[in-house]
């Protein structure tokens, strides 16, 4: 057996940089640091940004233009999930930052057939299950979520906002 092949998507990462998204790149950095294929599949926020590159041992795929407006998100959403459709034959593990679109579009695209793990970002006003309580639609992308195979929570007020929102 070789390495894991772990892909990971993200909105926002480096050079873009949060606390999230500092978790997230030192996060795949360890994991390739093991020996695993990691590949960050993203937004390219700037035209000059390579859409390929090397980060830290870390494979970072830019998709689709950043999501900037309604139509834009839904580009990139289907961006991602074509993306992952045509790669399930070589991804062990998916974990997605945020149960938005990102979240959304990789578990319709994944199905059963690759495991799905969602790290929620923020809670309370900005938190992820806010936005499903206040979003058009949201019940559908927190019912994708919550099929998944597994779910982080990065601090106990994020814990408390999932399970007050029904997540297990």
């Amino acid at each position: 057996m070789g390495p894991l092949r772990v892909v990971v998507v993200a909105r926002r990462f480096w050079p873009l940089v949060g606390g999230a998204e500092k978790n997230l790149a030192d996060l795949a950095a360890a994991w390739a640091g093991q020996g695993w294929e990691v590949t960050v599949v993203t937004a390219r926020w700037q035209p000059h940004w390579p859409r390929d590159l090397l980060y830290r041992g870390v494979r970072l795929k830019r998709l689709a233009d950043a999501p900037r407006d309604s139509w834009s998100t839904v580009r990139y959403a289907r961006s991602i999930g074509r993306w992952l459709r045509r790669r399930r034959g070589e991804i062990d593990v998916v974990c997605v930052s945020r149960l938005r679109h990102e979240a959304y579009a990789a578990a319709r695209a994944l199905g059963r057939r690759v495991p799905l793990v969602l790290r929620a970002e923020g809670a309370g006003l900005s938190g992820d299950c806010r936005w499903h309580a206040q979003t058009p639609c949201g019940w559908r992308f927190r019912r994708c979520c919550r099929a998944a195979g597994a779910l982080v929570a990065p601090s106990r007020s994020v814990e408390q906002d999932l399970l007050a929102a029904g997540f297990s």
